[in-house]
C-alpha cells in the first residue's frame, strides 16, 4: 500500500511515467497538481493521464492485493 508515504517517495511518476494530476478525498474534494512532498492518504484517489500502457502500469503497481 501506498498510503502513508509521499508521491515522491513512492516513485509512481517515475516508474509509470504518469502525470498525477490531482488528489480526491474520501469527501469529494480536489487538490490539483500535487507536489512530490503530498502525503498520500488511505481511500485518496489518484486522478492521472498518461497514454494506455501507462495507465495499465500504473493499475498493476497499485491496484495488486497487498501480500503482507
Amino acid at each position: 500500500a501506498y498510503h502513508g508515504i509521499t508521491l515522491g517517495e513512492s516513485q509512481l511518476r517515475s516508474v509509470t511515467r504518469v502525470s498525477i494530476v490531482a488528489l480526491k478525498s474520501p469527501q469529494g474534494q480536489f487538490e490539483l497538481n500535487p507536489g512530490d512532498e503530498k502525503i498520500l492518504k488511505k481511500g485518496w484517489k489518484l486522478v492521472i493521464l498518461g497514454t494506455n500502457e501507462q495507465i495499465n502500469h500504473f493499475k498493476r503497481l497499485t491496484l495488486l492485493p497487498n501480500k503482507s
